[in-house]
């Protein structure tokens, strides 16, 4: 299915989620006019996290930047419990009680996010897990070391990794066929003018579910 022009009076008042047409909307633009990752790692994947998870006391924390400086090193920041010596930091953490003093404070961890450009060659979307461009699955590897749960998305496909289960290729969540067009069955919502408000699709669904189960959170995303 082609793109679709969504006509709206008011973005944002779709429902009290991340609506899948900003989501697509706002990945194909920077697709366009400016793909690096923290792109989709601040103006999509974080936003659409945050309004997910809005109703929680689970906060979504920058840690792109914060890598081991040696000597340098904070001596209220104990970067290792969320992240393998040697290796980068997760793009995003999701965690409860935070607080960049994780020396003096306890801090919750619950998934480390690591977020690849969709147009980069480290996209995953299309590809087997051991197909993955090797440093993926080497930051892959090194979060689950650190970190109980693992989420690795480029935006076009998740991926969900538990420590528990070992370095398995799971089974991922594709937002797009196998031409990269978006998934989605069209929504008729204005009955008067038959104008399409808005585009949805089982697999978007299924997504929000799956982030909220894999941080045990119970209930159904409607959205």
């Amino acid at each position: 299915m082609g793109n679709i022009r969504v006509e709206r009076k008011n973005p944002t008042a779709y429902d009290n989620g991340f609506s899948y047409t900003v989501y697509k909307e706002t990945v194909n633009k920077y697709l366009k006019t400016d793909p690096r990752e923290l792109n989709f790692q601040n103006r999509v994947i974080l936003c659409m996290l945050e309004k997910l998870l809005i109703n929680t006391d689970i906060e979504i924390v920058d840690t792109s930047t914060l890598y081991d400086r040696g000597k340098r090193n904070s001596k209220t920041l104990n970067t290792t419990q969320f992240k393998k010596t040697g290796y980068a930091p997760p793009d995003l953490l999701l965690a409860r009680n935070w607080n960049i003093d994780n020396v003096n404070n306890k801090v919750d961890y619950l998934a480390a996010i690591e977020i690849k450009s969709p147009n980069s060659k480290e996209a995953i979307c299309g590809k087997q897990f051991e197909k993955y461009d090797k440093h993926v699955k080497e930051e892959t590897r090194a979060h689950l070391l650190a970190n109980q749960k693992v989420i690795l998305t480029d935006c076009y496909r998740w991926q969900f990794f538990e420590k528990k289960e070992g370095f398995v290729d799971t089974t991922p969540i594709d937002l797009v066929d196998k031409n990269k067009q978006w998934k989605e069955d069209i929504i008729i919502s204005n009955n008067i003018d038959n104008r399409l408000l808005e585009s949805e699709s089982k697999e978007w669904k299924q997504l929000q579910n799956r982030i909220l189960s894999f941080l045990g959170i119970q209930g159904d995303c409607n959205v």
